[in-house]
Order: C-alpha cells, then structure tokens, then sequence
C-alpha cells in the first residue's frame, strides 16, 4: 500500500481496501473520510511506528517541507516542519516515504527523488526519528546524497529494509520509454549512511 500510494496521488480520498476473494478478485472499496486541504497531493505514506491507526505523508514537488501525521480516516493529527537548507534547493521533489528502523530507533526516510525528465545528476534521502504527534519541527536530519549507476531516473517509490537499507523503484525506466517496459529498482545500503559523499546505489 505504501509503494502504490508513493507513486499515486490519492484524489483527497482515504480508502480501505477489503481483502480479495480466494479467486482474486477484489471486492470492494469502502471511502473512509477526505484528506485535508493542506494534502492536495499527498505523495508519500507510512504507518506510524508509535500510534497504531496512524501514517505519516507529505506533498509533492511544490509545497512547504512537512511531514503530516494522519488517522485511518484521512484527518491531520500532526504537522512537522522538516529544517535544512538540503531541502531549500530548487529541484527538490518529494515522491516517497518509508520507515523502517535506523540508529536511533524508528526513522521516517523522505524520497526527494522525483525526476519526471530524468534530469537530476543526483537525488536525496532524508532521515529523520519518527516524530511524536506533539513535535513541530524535526530537530534531526540525515541527507544522503544518491546517484544511479545507469544515469538519472524518476524514482517515485522507496521502501526501507530491516537492516536499515532503502529500496528504490522507478516509474518508467527513462523519460519517454514505451510504458511496456519494466521498472527498475536501486539499493542504498545500510552503510551508505556514514558516507558523506554522494553514493552509487546499487542497481
């Protein structure tokens, strides 16, 4: 659900989706509640690690640096501004969100990874402890700089690995590919993390 709604923007509907019938078949969609205005497309999803019932998301390209705390029905419980001057550049585009753990316990990863035109020499992830639902501003920010061995890509999906690994997935292999072409997926290992250079992720 993550991966599907990191790529899509959700048409400000929160939705449950019933499982599906033994012969596959999906059954129904049952509309829980509306996103608020501040979510006109909300980009990124993950659920909360300390609040059952709650994810965190975020906006896409063009909007302020904030994380959103949301319930199951799609109403804001939280807003956390995300501070750094990584985050001021002009091509950022956040696409993904993950979370998963890291070395001080649970993290959120922000995917500033969109590139429609595939045209960035290079992307960025963006680490932060989970916040509470109490916190305005994170008051810690990894920036690992990414790049891809195969040259620019528009990755709009991430998902973070137990050992602290962040999984990359493309929309389209490159601007203008056939869309019958299969999407492609990076690794950024673990230690990547401790580098300060920009690293290679692992195609």
């Amino acid at each position: 659900v993550a991966l599907l709604a990191g790529a899509c923007q959700l048409s400000q509907q929160a939705f449950r989706w019933s499982p599906p019938d033994p012969r596959g078949a999906l059954r129904e969609v049952v509309p829980l509640g509306a996103l608020g205005e501040e979510l006109p497309e909300s980009s990124g999803l993950a659920p909360a690690a300390r609040e059952p019932g709650v994810y965190w998301t975020h906006n896409d390209s063009g909007n302020d640096p904030l994380l959103f705390a949301i319930t199951d029905a799609g109403r804001t419980v939280a807003r956390v501004r995300v501070p750094g001057s990584a985050l001021d550049e002009g091509d950022a585009d956040w696409e993904a969100l993950g979370a998963g753990p890291c070395p001080r316990g649970d993290c959120l990863v922000v995917g500033d990874v969109g590139d429609n035109f595939a045209r960035r020499p290079q992307v960025r992830l963006l680490r932060v402890p989970e916040p509470a639902l109490g916190d305005t501003v994170v008051r810690e920010v990894d920036v690992l700089a990414v790049r891809y061995p195969d040259g620019p890509r528009d990755v709009e999906a991430l998902y973070v690995a137990p050992d602290t690994s962040v999984w990359l997935v493309t929309k389209r292999p490159a601007w203008r590919a056939p869309r019958g072409r299969p999407a492609r997926l990076y690794r950024v290992p673990a230690a990547a993390w401790r580098d300060t250079a920009p690293v290679v992720a692992e195609f």
